[in-house]
C-alpha cells in the first residue's frame, strides 16, 4: 500500500545529503578497470535508480519525495537489458558452448533465486495478507510467465521484466552467430518487434512495457563485439588531449552530467513509443560513456550491482505489501535503512541460490 510522506522535499534533501556523502566516501581510484567492474557499477546504478523510482512514484503518495533521483527507472531497466545482452554475447565469444550447456547454466541461475523468492511470496501472501492465487496463475508464474504488472493483483508487479528477459535467454543461443553478432542482434530485435506488432491479447497488460524496452538487449549484443574498439577510441582521445586534461576532462564530465540530467527530466514519457525508447537509449549510452570516462569507481554501486538481480526479485513486495519502516520512521532514514536491508537479504538469497546450484551441478556430475 502507498505511504504518506511528511515534508517530502525536506526528507529528500536529508536523504540526498547522507546518501551522496556515503557514495562519495566509497569512491576509489581505478587501477585495472575491467568490463566486469564497469558492468557491476552500472548495474548498481540501475537497481538503485529503479528502487528510488518505485519508492518515489509508486510507494509514496507524493512524487516529490526522492525527485529527481526517481526519474531514471526506464533507463535502469534498459541498462539491465543492455548488459544482459552484452554479458551473454561476451561470454559466448570468449568461452562458447552448446545450446544445452547455455540453458543448463544460464536458465538455472536465472530461475533458482526466482523460484526461491516466488515461493516465499506465495506463502507469505497466504499467511500474512490472506491472498490466494489460482492454479493457473501459480503455474504460469513458476514458468516465468507474467502477463500483467498490476501492483495490487500480481504477486510482484516488476516480474513483467522476468518474462521479457526469459524470452531473450530462450532465443539467444538458438540464433547466436559468433562471427556475425549483428545478425543475432537483428533477429532478436525483429522477434520482439513482431510480438509487439501482433499484440497478443493475453499480454495486453505488459506489451506497452515491452514496446519501450525492446531495443536495449539487441544493442547490448551488438556492442559486445565492438567494445574493445570503443575503449581504444577513448584511450586515443585521452592521449590527444593529454596536455589539456586539466580543462577538457572536467568539462566533458560536467557536460555529460548536465546532458544526462536534462534528458532524464525531459524523457518524453508518454510520447510515442519509439520516441520514448530512443530518448531512454540515448541517456543509457551517455551514462555508460560517463562511467567509462570517470577515473574513480564507487565500491557501493559495485556491491549493489553484484547483488542487483537478487534485490530486483524481492524489493518491491517488501516495500509495498510488507512495509514496517516508513510508517514508523522519517522517510529519509527509512529509505537508507531499506537499502541496507535489501543488501543483507540479497547476500542471504545469493548464498542460498549458489548452494542449490552447486548441489544441482554435483548431482549432474554423478549421472
Amino acid at each position: 500500500m502507498q505511504v504518506f510522506i511528511n515534508n517530502p522535499v525536506q526528507q529528500t534533501l536529508i536523504f540526498a545529503l547522507v546518501f551522496v556523502s556515503i557514495l562519495l566516501v566509497t569512491f576509489y581510484k581505478k587501477k585495472n578497470s575491467t568490463s566486469l567492474s564497469l558492468t557491476q557499477e552500472l548495474k548498481g546504478f540501475a537497481i538503485v535508480a529503479i528502487i528510488f523510482s518505485h519508492i518515489g512514484y509508486s510507494l509514496s503518495s507524493n512524487n516529490q519525495f526522492l525527485f529527481p533521483f526517481s526519474v531514471f527507472a526506464g533507463v535502469g531497466v534498459n541498462l539491465f537489458l543492455f548488459f544482459s545482452g552484452y554479458g551473454l554475447t561476451f561470454s559466448q565469444l570468449q568461452k562458447g558452448g552448446t545450446v544445452l550447456q547455455f540453458y543448463g547454466k544460464r536458465l538455472l541461475k536465472l530461475f533458482i533465486p526466482f523460484w526461491i523468492v516466488l515461493s516465499a511470496l506465495f506463502v507469505s501472501s497466504y499467511f500474512f495478507l490472506g491472498e490466494t492465487y489460482s492454479i493457473q496463475y501459480v503455474t504460469k508464474a513458476l514458468l516465468g510467465i507474467f502477463t500483467s504488472a498490476d501492483m495490487n493483483s500480481d504477486i510482484n508487479s516488476p516480474f513483467w521484466y522476468f518474462s521479457l528477459i526469459l524470452f531473450y535467454y530462450l532465443l539467444f543461443p538458438l540464433v547466436f552467430l559468433k562471427r556475425y553478432t549483428w545478425i543475432t542482434a537483428t533477429i532478436l530485435y525483429i522477434a520482439m518487434w513482431l510480438i509487439v506488432k501482433i499484440d497478443p491479447p493475453s499480454f495486453s497488460g505488459v506489451i506497452g512495457l515491452y514496446q519501450v524496452h525492446m531495443l536495449a538487449f539487441p544493442l547490448g549484443v551488438l556492442t559486445a563485439r565492438y567494445i574493445h574498439t570503443l575503449k581504444k577510441l577513448l584511450s586515443s582521445h585521452k592521449k590527444v588531449y593529454a596536455h589539456y586534461e586539466r580543462f577538457i576532462y572536467p568539462a566533458v564530465l560536467f557536460g555529460l552530467t548536465i546532458l544526462i540530467g536534462y534528458l532524464s527530466l525531459h524523457a518524453n514519457i508518454g510520447e510515442r513509443a519509439y520516441i520514448e525508447e530512443t530518448t531512454s537509449v540515448g541517456i543509457l549510452f551517455f551514462i555508460i560513456l560517463l562511467f567509462m570516462l570517470k577515473k574513480r569507481e564507487s565500491k557501493l554501486l559495485s556491491v549493489f550491482g553484484f547483488f542487483s538481480y537478487e534485490i530486483y526479485l524481492f524489493h518491491w513486495p517488501l516495500l509495498y505489501h510488507y512495509d514496517f519502516i516508513y510508517i514508523h520512521l522519517p522517510a529519509s532514514l527509512a529509505t537508507l535503512l531499506y537499502l541496507g536491508i535489501f543488501l543483507a537479504l540479497a547476500v542471504i538469497l545469493k548464498k542460498l541460490s549458489d548452494f542449490v546450484f552447486q548441489k544441482y551441478a554435483y548431482i549432474l556430475s554423478k549421472l
